[in-house]
């Protein structure tokens, strides 16, 4: 019998170079193949790194590149339980306030925080199905 591949689609993007920013998080020290957040706040993420930028009724620019990819991790470290869920909020801030230092306007991320705020907590944080091929 032949093993089947287990795999997730729907990501558009992968850094090429390691990452790193400062975040309001402290004293939270997360350490994973795909991100390591230190005790100091600064969230590194390696090079191979994929997300699927922006979600929902939007669309992908230059000022949301970093916000979108900081972000796709942090929810990914709060699905895993490697973040406790009180801390969604400040993931969001996070992006807006990324957003913002990229040029975008106040509105516009302040349009995404606001739909984080409604859609984020139904959505799990776009968790995506793993697939299989073949299928049985």
């Amino acid at each position: 019998m032949r093993q089947r591949l287990a795999y997730t689609d729907g990501w558009k993007y992968r850094t090429e170079e390691v990452f790193s920013v400062q975040t309001p998080i402290r004293g939270r020290a997360v350490s994973e193949d795909w991100a390591q957040l230190t005790e100091s706040g600064v969230l590194v993420i390696p090079a191979g790194y994929s997300w699927d930028g922006a979600s929902g009724p939007t669309w992908d620019s230059p000022c949301t590149m970093r916000g979108s990819v900081v972000h796709d991790v942090l929810y990914q470290m709060l699905r895993e339980g490697l973040l406790p869920p009180g801390y969604r909020g400040i993931a969001d801030l996070v992006l807006f306030d990324l957003m913002v230092e990229d040029g975008a306007s106040r509105a516009r991320a302040w349009i995404w925080k606001v739909g984080l705020s409604w859609f984020g907590p139904r959505t799990g944080g776009n968790i995506k199905p793993v697939r299989y091929a073949p299928e049985a």
